[in-house]
């Protein structure tokens, strides 16, 4: 859906916010409008020109008839084209496992696999991590330096989340700031161990904003692993949030794991 063309795009969204007889009916007036100037050029020129001794309003009404009698059905045939068009784009992104703008796992493809995952660990008795990772105020980029901003910060701490990983591991966007790293085979050591890495390797990147501006990154993040008392993937991201939450609460910037850390 990236090659869909801007006009194309803004098109479809002005269109689509009415009614399907109120779109229809702007489309056939803009078509009359565009129609009209040549069509009444044409009017003033045909008598002079041809010699035609018909006043120039009623060529002017002749020369109209025709679009207006085919603006309806035409009008009517690209609302409906473009109603498809929409419902084939929300298909693919539906269908879609990237989240669109930081090209890791959406929320749901996250969670469906997550879900085997954690019935193969249970099966078969093996570790399992979940980390919540959440960008600390990323609300005060949006504000200082405009969407764009906060939208590239995403980009630049999912690619970071998602560079440490193995190829089974799983990588998501939880959120609207939020990742979710899942870990097959990862106990608890483990999972700190990668959490730490990504909290302290993030501010050392530098991130150029479309302003030109450069800031860096700071993450909290919560870890659970799989236990006795946390045998579910509901279980295990309430754990995670209640850590992610405990970091937050604690200043932000830090580490914190689901109490209690059985095994």
């Amino acid at each position: 859906m990236s090659a869909e063309s801007p006009l194309i795009r803004r098109l479809r969204h002005h269109l689509l916010a009415h009614s399907r007889r109120r779109a229809c009916l702007a489309l056939v007036l803009a078509g009359l409008l565009l129609c009209l100037p040549p069509a009444a050029v044409l009017a003033l020129a045909a008598g002079p020109l041809l010699g035609w001794p018909v006043p120039p309003l009623q060529v002017l009404a002749a020369l109209l008839l025709m679009p207006a009698l085919l603006l309806p059905p035409l009008a009517l045939l690209l609302f409906d084209l473009l109603a498809l068009l929409d419902h084939q784009r929300v298909r693919l992104l539906d269908l879609s496992p990237q989240d669109d703008l930081t090209r890791v796992l959406n929320r749901r493809h996250f969670f469906d696999r997550a879900e085997r995952e954690v019935g193969l660990a249970l099966r078969h008795g093996t570790p399992l991590a979940l980390l919540l990772v959440d960008i600390d105020r990323l609300a005060q980029i949006n504000a200082t330096h405009g969407q764009a901003a906060g939208d590239r910060v995403l980009q630049v701490v999912a690619e970071q989340c998602h560079r440490p990983l193995r190829q089974h591991d799983l990588c998501g966007r939880h959120g609207g700031e939020e990742f979710a790293l899942m870990l097959p085979g990862t106990g608890l050591d483990g999972a700190l161990t990668v959490a730490v890495r990504l909290r302290r390797a993030l501010p050392e990147q530098r991130i150029v904003l479309p302003d030109g501006a450069v800031v860096s990154a700071r993450v909290s993040i919560g870890v659970a692993v799989l236990a006795p008392d946390c045998a579910s993937l509901p279980q295990l991201l309430s754990r995670a949030d209640e850590a992610l939450h405990r970091a937050k609460r604690e200043g932000r910037d830090r580490v914190a794991c689901a109490a209690p850390l059985s095994s």
